[in-house]
C-alpha cells in the first residue's frame, strides 16, 4: 500500500481499510511511506523498492494521483500489468480513458455523500461529521 504523507480522514480510512482487509484474508502486506505527493518523489520511491524477481506485485494507492508514477515505474522496469503487476487506485473511474490501461478503482459514492450532507444540513448539526459512505468498484 502506497501511504501518502498527509493523514486526513479519507487517507486514514483507505489505509485502515486496506490493513483490515489484509488481516481478514490473512495476507502479508507492506506499507510504503511516500514522503511527498510530488510525481518525482513517488516515482523515485517506487524505483527504490526491491521486488522479488518473477513474483507478481500487488500494489494499491490511495488516490489516482499516484497512478502516473506507477505507470512510469512499471514501464521502466518492463513490468506487464495483470501479469507482473496488479494495481488499483482510488477515485479513478475512467482509468482506461485517462491512462490507456483498465485499472481497478474504488470510486467514491458522490450521491451517497450528497444525501448524507443533506441529512446533516436538515438536522442542523454543526460539529464535524466523519462517516464512511460505501464506495463502488470500477475498471
Amino acid at each position: 500500500f502506497l501511504a501518502q504523507p498527509d493523514n486526513f480522514y479519507i487517507a486514514r480510512e483507505r489505509r485502515d481499510g486496506f490493513v483490515d482487509a489484509c488481516a481478514a484474508g490473512n495476507a502479508f502486506y507492506r506499507i510504503i511511506e511516500i514522503k511527498s505527493l510530488s510525481y518525482q518523489d513517488i516515482y523515485e520511491t517506487l524505483m527504490n523498492i526491491d521486488f522479488a524477481p518473477g513474483r507478481p506485485i500487488v500494489m494499491v494507492s490511495p488516490t489516482l494521483g499516484f497512478t502516473g508514477a506507477v505507470l512510469k515505474m512499471a514501464a521502466d522496469r518492463k513490468l506487464t500489468f495483470n501479469r507482473d503487476l496488479f494495481y488499483s487506485d482510488f477515485d479513478n473511474a475512467h482509468s482506461l480513458r485517462n491512462t490507456g490501461i483498465p485499472l481497478l478503482s474504488a470510486v467514491q459514492n458522490y450521491r451517497g455523500i450528497g444525501e448524507k450532507l443533506a441529512d446533516i444540513f436538515i438536522s442542523g448539526k454543526s460539529a464535524d461529521v466523519q462517516e464512511f459512505i460505501p464506495c463502488r468498484l470500477t475498471d
